[in-house]
């Protein structure tokens, strides 16, 4: 760095001049724009006066390149009453019903092949195709859903005849797309506060099913149309199914996931013969062949 008073050359880092004792100008070492004696960074090209270096750029988050998006069935379930329960018992015996609960919930989901997301006070969040996709996630969700409010039921009775409150069960499903990370950790989606939305409208004893569900699994359950209801957040109004449960507490009213009443698949023997044939050529011949199925 030249020094104007004298014209030596000093270091680089020097602030005063080795032969004169001037002050020396700050010049920016990535720009070499003059800058003032207190200055921190550059002004003209942001560089870091003390570090010598560039400053790091703002960068924006790049997207979730392992990020992939999955038709998933959601489960949303919650208690009608809890408040009024855990303000008339003390807190050992709220948890002590709260935990029955959950291992009912947990139990129930499990057994039908969801996951349990997240509990959330007397809410329980479950997921059916996460981590792995199933042609019947849908109808696995609803048999979940039936199977809740018949595993309710003693917890029901246990809560009413031990501590005299009522409490009751709601249950919302709904299916749709979501964005999920690798590990199936963080997901993103409407359909997760849709099906949230669908529970808060049920009544006591319900399962309610958004209009995707009741179209993957009517020809398997019974339910009762209800209409449209305006929710919280939602411009327009949710077509709501209720599931009819049969009497006698076995599952739903008509048909149901493996009941033999479900309505068969019958025909198509001309077109299975060709496919199959079409794959012993294959196999045979050692060729890729390509087979479109519209239906």
């Amino acid at each position: 760095m030249e020094c104007r008073g004298c014209g030596r050359e000093n270091k680089a880092d020097s602030r005063f001049c080795d032969a004169c004792g001037s002050a020396l100008a700050v010049r920016c070492q990535a720009c070499d724009r003059e800058l003032s004696p207190d200055a921190r960074f550059c002004d003209g090209c942001g560089t870091s006066v003390a570090s010598g270096g560039p400053t790091p750029p703002v960068v924006a988050p790049s997207p979730d390149t392992d990020a992939v998006r999955k038709t998933v069935t959601v489960l949303f379930c919650d208690l009608v009453g809890s408040t009024a329960f855990a303000e008339s018992v003390d807190t050992e015996s709220a948890r002590e019903a709260m935990s029955r609960y959950h291992s009912m919930a947990k139990s129930v989901i499990e057994a039908n092949g969801g996951t349990v997301a997240k509990f959330i006070g007397d809410g329980v969040m479950a997921l059916f195709g996460v981590p792995e996709v199933a042609e019947d996630d849908a109808e696995r969700a609803v048999a979940a859903g039936a199977a809740l409010q018949r595993g309710f039921e003693p917890v029901r009775d246990h809560i009413a005849k031990r501590y005299n409150v009522e409490v009751g069960l709601r249950v919302g499903i709904n299916t749709g797309e979501v964005v999920v990370d690798e590990a199936d950790a963080d997901l993103v989606g409407d359909v997760l506060n849709t099906a949230a939305r669908l529970e808060s409208a049920c009544t006591p004893g319900q399962v309610l099913v958004g209009e995707e569900t009741w179209r993957l699994t009517r020809s398997a359950v019974g339910y009762e149309p209800l209409g449209e209801v305006t929710v919280k957040g939602k411009r327009d109004g949710l077509a709501t199914y209720q599931l009819v449960l049969a009497n006698d507490g076995s599952g739903f009213a008509i048909g149901g996931v493996g009941h033999p009443d479900s309505t068969p698949f019958i025909g198509r023997d001309e077109e299975l013969g060709r496919l199959r044939a079409l794959f012993d050529q294959t196999v045979s011949e050692q060729q890729a062949r390509l087979a479109t199925v519209i239906g």
